[in-house]
Order: structure tokens, then sequence, then C-alpha cells
């Protein structure tokens, strides 16, 4: 018989530290502060001692220099590569945005709404995005761009945006309307549009806000200009090239009758298109309702049991390298055998 192994004896574990009486009533009185000896065991004696004197810091960190907040920057001068597309050419949309202020799906909201008022209203609006801060070129001004580029527009107005500051914004009309609106009718439409602006925090909205309510006041002086007939001359040009549309497709329609040969081929392959596709509908409508009777057949007997071999029943094919059109037997080699 081996040794017997005789247990080790049980390590003795030390006992969890406990609350003494003292420290329990300078707990209950405020005079100890749980983790004070960790944390800040210094600075909490002289919190208790009643000193007022002040801590002074070491020369190191008084020497450290203070970091002030860096304020954004928001550029004031337009980039030479876009005074071109803002000063020098056309617009070819009612939105002009070449610094791209805007991303792709809100150019395209702006651009439908602008679209959208121009169908619906005598006035056409375009309207110039610039950035918060930016400041229009020397010689360049809003008047001279409606003076080279839109002086052959009528019931036109421009406008010139600031993104994130619509008070800085600038209203302008086309030749044709500048002496019918007298400046205090301008600014009574920008007051609106900016006020309606400021409702928003958020440069988006506060251009969507804008160029709705300027539109809204462009309606109602539409609607007071017509009262007035000075809209009429235009609307009576619209009239008539509405006419002269109308009458180049009839006498378009008249040449096309007068051609007689032309007609009738038209005639012809119309009246050929008709009819192929009547039949096809009919030989669908007959094909849909057709239906098929099988009569019963009468098979032989096998083995004592029915058997329909009239009917070409195969109940499986016992060769599978060869194709089935050679497998015409109605039953397996194992009952052919037998």
């Amino acid at each position: 018989m081996g040794q017997e192994a005789t247990p080790e004896p049980a390590k003795e574990v030390s006992e969890l530290p406990q609350w003494k009486a003292e420290d329990w009533e300078m707990l209950k009185t405020g005079e100890l502060i749980p983790g004070s000896t960790i944390f800040g065991g210094i600075a909490l004696e002289r919190l208790l001692s009643g000193d007022q004197e002040p801590i002074e810091l070491e020369p190191a960190v008084r020497e450290i220099p203070e970091k002030k907040p860096v304020g954004e920057e928001w550029p004031t001068k337009i980039s030479e590569k876009f005074l071109s597309r803002y000063f020098h050419h056309a617009p070819k949309a009612f939105l002009v945005d070449p610094q791209d202020l805007l991303t792709d799906q809100q150019k395209q909201e702006r651009e439908k709404f602008l679209n959208d008022h121009a169908n619906d209203s005598g006035f056409d609006l375009y309207v110039y995005l610039f950035d918060t801060k930016q400041e229009i070129p020397v010689g360049e001004s809003l008047q001279g761009v409606v003076l080279d580029h839109f002086a052959d527009k009528e019931s036109t107005a421009v406008v010139f945006y600031f993104m994130g500051d619509p008070q800085r914004s600038e209203l302008a009309f086309s030749e044709d309307l500048s002496g019918e609106i007298h400046l205090g009718n301008m600014r009574d439409l920008m007051k609106l549009s900016i006020e309606e602006a400021m409702e928003s925090e958020e440069s988006l909205a506060q251009l969507e806000f804008f160029s709705g309510q300027l539109a809204r006041s462009l309606s109602g002086l539409e609607k007071k200009l017509k009262e007035d007939g000075v809209l009429d001359t235009r609307l009576r040009g619209t009239g008539e090239k509405e006419e002269e549309k109308l009458g180049s497709l009839a006498s378009l329609w008249h040449d096309f009758r007068e051609n007689s040969e032309a007609f009738l081929a038209v005639v012809v392959l119309v009246s050929l298109a008709f009819s192929v596709g009547l039949l096809v509908f009919l030989r669908y409508l007959v094909n849909r309702n057709r239906a098929f009777v099988f009569p019963d057949a009468q098979g032989s007997s096998l083995l004592g049991a029915p058997h329909a071999p009239g009917v070409g029943s195969v109940i499986s094919y016992h060769n599978r390298t060869q194709p089935p059109s050679l497998q015409r037997n109605n039953y397996p080699d194992y009952l052919q055998r037998m």
C-alpha cells in the first residue's frame, strides 16, 4: 500500500477591510470623504483646513499657452474660375450655382421649383447663389448682369442670393418691367421674402422659404400688372405664337392630304397593321376557349391485369444509353422475358 497523501494546510485569507468606529463618526460629520486619500488628498486637506490662500501653480504650468477657439472662416472672394459663369455668360438654367453650394439632389429640387413657377406664372425667376460672406467683385453688379444677359427677355426677375444670409439678397427686373415696378414695391417683395427665410436657421430651408415667398409675391404682382394692362402685350404675343403653331400643323396636314400617293400608302399600312392585330387577337380567343376530349382506350390484359398500351404509357426506360424513341415497349425487360 502506498503512503497516503496528506492534505495541504489551508491558506489564510486576509479579511476585508472594515470601518472603524472613529472613521464611521467622521463620515457622518462629513470630515471624511471616501476616496479622498486616492484622489486629491492634499487639496482636500487644504479645503478642510479653512485656509483661503490660493494655490500657486508651477512655472511650467503657468507658461502653457491657452488655446483659443478657432472660428470658422468664411470665404469672401469668389474664385476667378467662377466669375465667367456668374457675370460673363447668360445662364442656361433658372438656378446658377457654379460653386456647387448645393448638392445635386438639392439643385434638382430647386430647378424643378423654378421651372414649375415659370410654367405656371408670367414671370421667369433666375436665382444666382453665392456663399455667406462672399463679396461681388468690383465692376460687377446685379444690374450689369440684367442689362448684359436679360435685355431680350420679358417679365424676368433676377436674384443674387447669399446662402445663410438672406438679408444680403438683391432683386432686379428685366428692362420691360423696370419702369413699371416702383422701388417701394421691390422693397416690399424682398422684405416679405427675407422675413419668411429668417423663420429657419438652416441655410437650405432659408433658400426654400425665400424662393417660395418670392414666387408667391411675383404671382400677386403679375395679377396686378395684368389689371393695369402691362402684361397684355406679352400675353397677346404668346397667343399669337400658339396660333402660329396650330396653323403650321394644319398646313402640314393639308399638304399631306394633297400628296395622294403618300396618303394612300399610309392608309394601306395602317389597315394592314390593324388587320394583322385583329387576326392575332381572334386566334388568341379561339385557342383560349378550345377543349380537348380523349376517348377511353381499351387495353389488353397482361398477367391477368388491365394494361394500357394503346395510349403509349411507359412504365420506365430500361436502357439509359438509348434515346426514348427507340424504347417503344410499354413494359420493362423483366416482364418481356417472362
